[in-house]
């Protein structure tokens, strides 16, 4: 079942993709 998004899912994947971004390049 898909989970509704929350401000706390949004709080953790945000940080998460920032750091992918980083390593990224």
């Amino acid at each position: 079942m898909p989970r509704r998004i929350t401000d706390n899912d949004n709080n953790i994947s945000k940080p998460i993709a920032n750091l992918r971004k980083d390593s990224g390049d």
